[in-house]
C-alpha cells in the first residue's frame, strides 16, 4: 500500500534547503564547486555524431560520412530555397503537369535528390 501521510516539518526543511555539505549548515545558495563541475562536464560531453551508429564500411555509408555530401546537401537545401521563390512568382500553373518543362524539372530533381537523401 502506498503511505499517503504528510510530511512531518523536519522532513519539509530538510527538502527545502538545496545544501548541507558544510558541517551541516544550510545555504541559500548551491556550491559554487558543485555548479563549477557540473558545468565543466557538460562542455566536455562530446558533440551528438549519428554517423557513430553507421556500419564501417559500405557504400551506402561512404557516401553518408563523406563531407561533400554534407556541403552537398546544404548547397541543395539553399537552392531549394530560392526556387521555391522563383517557382512562386514565376509559375502561373496551379498544377505541376501543366506547368512549364524547367518547373516540372526542377521539382522533379529535388523530389529525388531529398528521397535519396532521406
Amino acid at each position: 500500500m502506498a503511505d499517503f501521510r504528510r510530511q512531518t516539518s523536519e522532513e519539509e526543511s530538510e527538502d527545502a534547503w538545496p545544501s548541507t555539505r558544510h558541517g551541516g549548515q544550510k545555504h541559500l545558495f548551491p556550491d559554487t564547486t558543485d555548479m563549477k563541475d557540473e558545468i565543466r562536464s557538460k562542455i566536455a560531453k562530446r558533440e551528438y555524431d549519428v554517423s557513430k551508429f553507421y556500419k564501417k564500411s559500405g557504400a551506402a555509408q561512404f557516401i553518408a560520412t563523406h563531407p561533400s555530401f554534407d556541403k552537398l546537401t546544404l548547397m541543395v537545401i539553399a537552392l531549394n530555397a530560392v526556387w521555391i521563390a522563383v517557382d512562386t512568382d514565376w509559375n502561373k500553373s496551379s498544377v505541376l503537369l501543366l506547368a512549364a518543362p524547367v518547373f516540372q524539372f526542377a521539382e522533379h530533381f529535388f523530389c529525388i535528390y531529398f528521397a535519396f537523401e532521406w
